[in-house]
This record gives structure tokens, sequence and C-alpha cells, in this order.
């Protein structure tokens, strides 16, 4: 399975063609960010729990 975690602000990829693209999967819209998708710690322990659990 898949999580899409991206930011409107991504410099390098358009945020809305993936969310397209992935429509089935789990996913993490954030306003803002970077391509580096900024502030990502504060996710990870939901992050771990994905990666363990799937």
């Amino acid at each position: 399975s898949y999580w899409l975690m991206v930011q409107s602000e991504d410099e390098t990829l358009d945020y809305r063609w993936a969310v397209e693209a992935y429509q089935g999967s789990k996913q993490l819209v954030e306003e803002g960010g970077s391509h580096a998708f900024e502030g990502y710690e504060k996710h990870l322990p939901e992050m771990l729990e994905f990666f363990l659990n799937g």
C-alpha cells in the first residue's frame, strides 16, 4: 500500500497530479511546505505505524 504525503507549495511536483494519481491510497495533503516536506517530523509516529502495519 502507498501513503501519499505532499505539500501544496512543492516546487518539483504538482501535488494535484499526485492526489489524482494516488486517489486510492492513504493521503496527507498539507498547505504550504515544499518538496522536502517541511515539518515531516510531526508525522513520525503515524509514519512508523504505517510502515510497521501498512
